[in-house]
């Protein structure tokens, strides 16, 4: 009995042995360095970017401005981020971003170069973002349906009352809107 248990334990390390060592080498082979930083400021849009790794990973992903950090790390699956509205919030300045593969960890962390946001480079890409929102926000109305009722049965001084409709056109709910 010991003898066939001991040959089992031979013949189990013996079939393991090709796949772990596989499995070392699959996970030592693999690349998740990134490079080639950029900014894109095209499009009334800011962008960071930055080359994607060999192999697939997640990236966090942190915004600066004069030096100090305005946004948490973010997590994104994409090779880029778009920061548009951190900068139309915080305004014009010195913008850099930190960047790594989730799968190396912070100590791979790159740093891009600069990117200065003047004046009119901020008021433009704030109109820009300011209409964008908008359109978005027409868009939920449409799909809502807004309507703004004053209640005939409540003063003009109790305010208004807000009413959400669904596509159907049935009443979902009543809001109390303060002047």
């Amino acid at each position: 009995m010991a003898l066939m248990f001991s040959a089992g334990l031979l013949l189990t390390n013996a079939l393991l042995t090709p796949f772990a060592a596989h499995a070392e080498t699959s996970t030592e082979s693999k690349n998740y360095e990134i490079d080639g930083l950029y900014w894109d400021d095209m499009d009334n849009k800011i962008i960071a970017g930055w080359d994607e790794a060999e192999d697939k990973t997640s990236y966090k992903v942190k915004l600066f401005r004069n030096g100090k950090g305005i946004s948490t790390y973010l997590t994104t699956n994409k090779e880029s981020y778009d920061f548009t509205s951190y900068i139309v919030e915080k305004g014009s300045g010195n913008y850099t971003f930190y960047v790594y593969p989730t799968k190396l960890g912070k100590s791979s962390q790159k740093v891009s170069e600069t990117l200065y946001v003047d004046g009119d480079l901020h008021a433009d890409i704030k109109k820009a973002f300011t209409k964008k929102r908008n359109a978005d926000a027409g868009q939920y109305r449409k799909q809502y349906r807004y309507s703004h009722r004053c209640d005939h049965r409540i003063t003009r001084r109790s305010g208004y009352f807000l009413y959400l409709y669904q596509p159907g056109g049935h009443r979902q709910n009543r809001l109390g809107i303060s002047q």
